[in-house]
C-alpha cells in the first residue's frame, strides 16, 4: 500500500505546477495533466453547463467530458455543472450540487469519493490514490 501511494504521488496532476489548458475527456487524462482537446468554450446555462469543443474545424457539445482547465484553474463535470477543483496536498475538493443525480455520473470516474454535507451544497473529495473501480 505504501509503495502504491508513493507511486501515485508522482502523477503529473500532483507534481506539475502549471496545468495544461484544455478538455480532459476522462480521469486518465486528468491524472496525466494531458487534455486531449485544446479548443473549447464553456457556455453556462440555468439548467446546466455545456462545453463546446472544436475538433478538426467542427464545433460540437461535449457532454461526457470529465473536466477542463482554463490554464489556471481545474474544473470537474458534476451532473452537467462544472465546479472548480481545489487542490489540497494529494486530493482535490469541489462543491457540487445537492439533490441532483445522474446515472453513472461519478462511479465512472474510477476513484474514491466521499460526501461531506455543507449547507445546501455537497463537498466532494477526489482521492486519486484509489483508482480501481469498486
Amino acid at each position: 500500500i505504501v509503495l502504491n501511494n508513493k507511486q501515485n504521488t508522482t502523477l503529473p496532476v500532483l507534481t506539475d505546477t502549471i496545468f495544461k489548458r484544455g478538455v480532459y475527456r476522462n480521469f486518465e487524462e486528468f491524472k496525466m495533466n494531458a487534455p486531449s482537446l485544446t479548443e473549447y468554450e464553456l457556455r453556462r446555462g440555468k439548467f446546466g453547463d455545456i462545453l463546446y469543443v472544436k475538433e478538426k474545424g467542427i464545433e460540437y457539445p461535449e457532454r461526457n467530458a470529465w473536466g477542463f482547465c482554463n490554464g489556471t484553474d481545474l474544473f470537474i463535470n458534476s451532473t452537467d455543472k462544472y465546479s472548480k477543483l481545489i487542490k489540497q496536498q494529494h486530493s482535490f475538493y469541489f462543491a457540487g450540487i445537492k439533490g441532483i443525480t445522474k446515472k453513472n455520473a461519478l462511479p465512472r470516474l474510477f476513484m474514491y469519493w466521499q460526501l461531506l454535507h455543507y449547507s445546501s451544497t455537497q463537498i466532494l473529495v477526489i482521492n486519486i490514490f484509489l483508482t480501481k473501480k469498486y
